[in-house]
This record gives structure tokens, sequence and C-alpha cells, in this order.
């Protein structure tokens, strides 16, 4: 009989991530690595925001004397990067999976170049 896996730790994982628990949070929790904790919950839907919140809130409440408080600079990016990320969500909207293909192949690419407004594929 072969190795039958660690379904209920993976379950645990799932249903934390589920709930917005951070990577760190989880490891912390079950005592499992981090990146079993992150290849089990990959496919995990997670509310951004719930996640935002939890990561600004582990952030401050650290009382470890080497870890310094996000700067006002910092507050300010991290603020402006939500802030950016959620009107490019709204003004791109939901995307298909035919878009999501496109999107992929086109970073995959990875080389080429913007010139005057337009994207060029380097050439194979």
């Amino acid at each position: 009989m072969g190795y039958g896996g660690k379904f209920v730790e993976q379950d645990q994982a799932r249903r934390l991530r589920a709930e917005g628990w951070t990577l760190a949070e989880i490891v912390a929790e079950l005592g499992m690595s981090k990146s079993s904790a992150s290849i089990w919950c990959r496919a995990v839907e997670v509310d951004v925001a719930t996640l935002d919140e939890r990561r600004r809130a582990r952030w401050e409440a650290a009382s470890h004397p080497s870890r310094k408080r996000p700067s006002r600079l910092q507050l300010e990016k991290e603020a402006q990067i939500v802030r950016l990320r959620d009107e490019g969500r709204a003004s791109v909207g939901a995307m298909s999976e035919r878009d999501l293909l496109i999107a992929g192949t086109m970073l995959s690419s990875g080389e080429g170049g913007k010139t005057d407004g337009s994207v060029n594929l380097a050439k194979q």
C-alpha cells in the first residue's frame, strides 16, 4: 500500500487559507514547511482584502526588536499599490480563459519592446 499523504493537514491548510490566513500563519499554526503550505494552498482562492489586512496586522503586531514597523513612506507606497491594483481590476474587469491565455503567452514570451503605445514580441 502506498503513501496516503497528509490529507488532514492539507485540508486544514486549505481551510485556513480560504479564511484569509497568510502562508506564514498557516505554517506556524500547523507546523509544516512553507513549501508544503504553498503547494497545498496554491489553488485556493483568497479574498485579497482580507489577506492584505491580516498581513498588515501581523506586521504591526511584530514585537521582535530587529523588525521595524513600516515607515510612513512604506505605508503610503502600500496604499498606492492597493489603490492601483483595485483600479486596474476595475478597468480590466473579468478575464475569460482566452484572455488569460493571451496574457500568459505575452508574459511568457519575455522579450520584445514597447514603442508608441504598442507591444511587439521578439522575432523567433
